[in-house]
């Protein structure tokens, strides 16, 4: 079976809020704002914004147009290297997004 998906796209719905983070000015600000929050690279913000989303591995690499080893490494780093003990698995990874994203500046 070919695969004729655009990488620039999501294979899974995106809710509207979250485009292309290069793409769209509110995700960029929201990923620098986890950048300065979260101590984290700027491609480990993108993968943390987009497993808050909830896309898979394979979604993220899609939509960021990185290998799915790319991605699963940055995850990888956001587990381990994390100034946030609590990011150890998706779900607080994108628990710890939410409560970033929800703080007013």
């Amino acid at each position: 079976m070919g695969d004729s998906h655009d990488p620039a796209r999501p294979s899974a719905p995106c809710p509207p809020r979250l485009l292309h983070p290069r793409g769209s000015l509110d995700s960029q600000a929201l990923v620098d704002r986890l950048i300065e929050r979260c101590c984290l690279t700027p491609a480990m913000a993108e993968v943390a914004m987009a497993v808050w989303h909830g896309l898979s591995e394979k979604e993220v690499a899609r939509w960021l147009g990185k290998p799915k080893g790319t991605v699963h490494e940055h995850l990888r780093r956001i587990y381990r290297d994390s100034r946030w003990p609590e990011m150890r698995c998706r779900v607080t990874v994108a628990l710890a997004v939410e409560r970033v994203l929800s703080v007013a500046d």
